[in-house]
């Protein structure tokens, strides 16, 4: 079937007619092609009387999964944003075919997602909800009127959970994908240390005394001594020294990357492993840190010399502890809580990356202890709750899905893949996303591979393959 060209321009708004003008158009705008042939010397072909329009309508189908309609809010807006400038208008059209290109489609979503008529509440939506009741009595019992408390309290506890309560209750935005984008954002901002800052603006405002002197009497009578002390004197070696400072500083890249990697270039499912136990490690400890605040070896019995432990690495691991370290965050240790969380998470659900988490995670473990940024305990504790959060996360995400998915009407199909989330999964699929784009001759993919969903590639209630047909630019 042939399929004509993109639009270049596309205005539309309520109550006026739609104007395109398509690359198509501007090539017949030239000279007439004259055949050498003539018209009445050609062989006539006999076109049937019925046309078998299946294939149509399955790319009419798939387009409109792909390219979803604008909602009311959307119209709104352009409408408002014409009334402005008209320019706007066309701008807001241009960054929203744009914003397709690099925000998973449709098929990408789980089913259960894109209802209209049920709303779905992810675990990390609800993890983030529940995770500001534990900060609400502390701002409304000791709240300060300064810059920094109002801030965080307004980003932190009004707008993101008003706009995740929001947008999930709002049937139009249900299924926006630009809207559970957005959601999964404010995944990525409690993962990638939002909610890190604010606790130490709430720590001091409340002024709650640390307890320090808990943890070190604990481990003095379990060692003896305190090894965050004792335990470079035991290995003095400096390239080791400056291996485990550098395990601890690649905990950023550890922190970052895995959301990033599964997000667009695994599963639905995968991603959501990874993102729910993350996301629950950090909520656990922000708790705790809240009502059990200790600043650590770092800054209750001394930090070591930089040049008695390494060479390099530990003058930049010290400069960022003491240029962005909230005090407080050392009970249990967020280090070795995310990057197990991530090691396990990402290993068990993408079955990659073994030996870089291998060569890193268990360096940085030491380098906690090594470098005096936190105690035994601390780094105990928080391999313990990332642990706990991968299993207790992967097992409420399935029930989740399993509950409103039967709530939503979808049928629920056993997959027999332990990774996979019940009823919406057809075959594990790495990267499916790079068979929905386009070619770079402007040709129509119609190799698609079944995705993990079953949106693509599968039909969710037959289970046979179809045909994709996915436009250059929608």
């Amino acid at each position: 079937m042939a399929i004509l060209s993109p639009p270049s321009r596309v205005t539309y708004s309520p109550g006026e007619a739609i104007e395109i003008e398509s690359q198509a158009d501007k090539k017949m705008k030239g000279p007439k092609y004259k055949p050498s042939t003539p018209l009445k010397d050609r062989p006539t072909q006999a076109i049937p009387e019925s046309h078998d329009n299946s294939e149509l309508c399955e790319f009419v189908a798939r387009a409109h999964e792909l390219r979803p309609p604008v909602t009311p809010e959307e119209y709104e807006f352009r409408a408002w944003a014409g009334s402005v400038r008209p320019s706007l208008r066309n701008k807001w059209d241009t960054f929203r075919l744009r914003t397709d290109k690099y925000i998973p489609c449709h098929s990408q979503y789980l089913k259960v997602e894109l209802q209209s008529e049920h709303t779905y509440w992810a675990v990390t939506d609800i993890a983030h909800i529940m995770g500001s009741f534990a900060f609400l009595p502390l701002y409304f019992g000791y709240f300060e009127f300064n810059l920094k408390v109002i801030f965080a309290f307004l980003l932190n506890r009004v707008a993101i959970p008003g706009m995740i309560v929001v947008f999930r209750m709002k049937e139009s935005l249900r299924a926006d994908r630009r809207a559970l984008f957005a959601l999964d954002m404010t995944a990525w901002y409690t993962c990638l240390g939002g909610m890190y800052g604010e606790i130490g603006t709430v720590i001091q405002m409340v002024g709650w005394e640390m307890y320090d002197d808990t943890v070190q009497h604990y481990e003095e009578d379990m060692w003896g001594s305190q090894p965050s002390q004792k335990f470079q004197e035991v290995v003095p070696n400096k390239l080791i020294g400056e291996y485990l400072h550098w395990c601890y500083f690649i905990f950023y890249l550890i922190m970052f990357l895995p959301l990033p990697v599964t997000y667009w270039g695994y599963s639905r499912d995968k991603y959501l492993a990874v993102a729910t136990a993350q996301t629950l490690t950090i909520i656990i400890c922000s708790i705790i840190w809240l009502y059990f605040p200790c600043e650590g070896p770092y800054w209750t019995l001394g930090a070591k010399d930089p040049e008695e432990v390494g060479y390099f690495m530990p003058y930049i691991v010290q400069f960022l502890v003491e240029g962005g370290s909230s005090k407080g965050t050392a009970m249990p240790s967020s280090h070795c809580g995310v990057s197990s969380a991530c090691w396990l998470a990402v290993v068990w659900e993408t079955k990659d990356y073994q030996l870089p988490f291998l060569l890193v995670t268990p360096g940085l473990w030491l380098a906690t202890i090594y470098g005096t940024f936190h105690y035994v305990l601390d780094s105990i504790v928080g391999i313990i709750i990332g642990v706990f959060s991968v299993f207790i996360g992967r097992f409420v995400t399935r029930i989740f899905t399993h509950h409103f998915s039967t709530n939503a009407g979808i049928s629920i199909d056993i997959a027999g893949s332990p990774s996979s989330v019940e009823g919406l999964c057809t075959k594990a699929e790495k990267t499916p996303l790079r068979e929905l784009r386009p070619s770079s001759s402007g040709e129509v993919r119609r190799d698609a591979a079944p995705t993990q969903w079953g949106a693509v590639g599968t039909s969710s209630s037959t289970s046979e393959p179809i045909q994709d047909a996915v436009p250059t630019q929608l």
